[in-house]
């Protein structure tokens, strides 16, 4: 029990340092200039990951400021690639980008606007952004945080190794969670009160907890709930 508070206090004390960090003090202090648009405890799931899995070859399908931090927890020899359906946004990560390691490659939609009625686009509007990753495959890690989510969940599952883990962004959105069961090693932290955020992480043979402390990140998830109530409450 005092091992699993301390863990617990450890990553709270992790957390206020990164939200200090987001500061405007913080940030002169730190020079932090890009970090993913994610909660903390949402990079700090990602870092303990990447960390513990040490990947050497890793896909993301949606750039974003992901792309310039999560690679340097990268080893030396490790490859990134990252699928981008917008121009201008895959030409401004890739101004950004100084990491040789890293590939962006813009992928254009086949239909606009998208077809399906979560209006994040089918695989025929986005077929070529869905398959093009197969000419690199297999990946050790896979970041599912652009379009066409649901299709993307199921093509991991082809992509991915046997020991390599599959993560999902903005899994609060439940109609993501469709493609999951054929994951055998799963593992959820929403954001409770958002739409949006929350982390969903998958894997065909690994055991979750061998790269993550799962107790600790559902503890801290339990912790912000309890908060998250109780501001409710209060404000009745």
């Amino acid at each position: 029990m005092l091992k699993i508070r301390s863990k617990l206090f450890s990553l709270i004390i992790r957390e206020q340092i990164k939200n200090f960090e987001d500061s405007r003090i913080g940030i002169k202090i730190k020079n932090i200039r890009y970090k993913p648009f994610m909660k903390n405890r949402e990079i700090m799931i990602l870092e303990e990951i990447i960390r513990n899995l040490n990947p050497k070859n890793c896909l993301e399908w949606g750039s974003g400021y992901s792309t310039i931090y999560l690679p340097k927890l990268l080893l030396k020899d490790a490859n990134w690639l990252a699928i981008e359906h917008c121009s201008d946004w895959a030409n401004k990560i890739n101004q950004m980008n100084f990491n040789s390691g890293v590939n962006i490659k813009y992928i254009p939609p086949n239909n606009y606007p998208w077809s399906d009625n979560n209006n994040d686009g089918s695989h025929e509007d986005l077929i070529d952004y869905i398959e093009f990753p197969d000419n690199h495959a297999p990946y050790d890690f896979i970041l599912i945080d652009g379009q066409a989510r649901l299709e993307c969940i199921k093509k991991s599952f082809d992509l991915i190794t046997d020991m390599g883990v599959v993560v999902l962004h903005d899994a609060n959105r439940m109609y993501y969670h469709k493609n999951i069961e054929i994951y055998p090693n799963q593992v959820f932290f929403p954001i409770h009160g958002r739409k949006g955020l929350g982390l969903w992480i998958g894997s065909k043979e690994l055991k979750i907890n061998e790269v993550l402390n799962v107790t600790s990140h559902k503890n801290l998830e339990r912790l912000h709930l309890f908060f998250y109530n109780l501001r409710k409450r209060v404000s009745k």
